[in-house]
């Protein structure tokens, strides 16, 4: 799995906002968070059924990120 020079990470939830998946590895092993149903962009894209998009944010391992929520319909 590519992804683009655009993205360093690729984070996949269940619908229950459950950690399913991190792309690479290296970084699920890292997250301590499991499940992330208490964030805005993934209430919003549960809300509206529409793809979501976070402002930007230091992660806690200190990497910059910006959530793009799509929820699978």
């Amino acid at each position: 799995m590519a992804l683009g020079e655009r993205f360093s990470s690729l984070i996949i939830l269940t619908p229950d906002a459950n950690l399913y998946l991190i792309h690479p590895f290296k970084t699920q092993i890292k997250v301590k968070r499991l499940n992330f149903a208490d964030r805005a962009y993934f209430k919003e894209a549960v809300r509206t059924k529409k793809p979501v998009i976070s402002d930007s944010f230091i992660s806690a391992a200190g990497n910059p990120v910006v959530i793009i929520a799509v929820p699978v319909l």
